[in-house]
């Protein structure tokens, strides 16, 4: 199983924080890949497990999403190497106090990293 470079695990959380919302405790960016066309979501959430509501306007959500998906693409290929296009669906999540991060693709967790790592 390939490691995840310590360039992209910085860059991924700082993309991450940069994502989340004021309140927030955790958040998460989903990506779906279908063919040529991607819909993403980011969504955060309080400290009760409840999402946090979003009305952001689009510039500053499209400044979120843009370097989240750049790193989704890397990680993508990382894993997966050619086959990323068969790749459907990319997840990561990140615990903000703790800095736990998880990624999955295609539903399967492919990188667990606790912060004692």
């Amino acid at each position: 199983m390939p490691t995840l470079p310590t360039e992209t695990k910085s860059d991924l959380l700082k993309y991450l924080r940069f994502a989340a919302l004021e309140n927030a405790v955790r958040v998460r960016y989903e990506l779906e890949i279908e063919s040529r066309n991607e819909s993403a979501r980011l969504t955060s959430f309080d400290s009760d497990e409840k999402k946090l509501g979003d009305d952001r306007p689009y510039e500053i959500l499209k400044a979120r999403f843009e370097p989240l998906r750049r790193q989704a693409g890397k990680i993508i290929e990382l894993f997966h190497g050619s086959e990323s296009v068969a790749v459907k669906n990319f997840s990561v999540e990140l615990v903000l106090a703790s800095e736990d991060l998880r990624i999955w693709t295609d539903e399967e967790l492919v990188f667990p990293i606790s912060s004692e790592s």
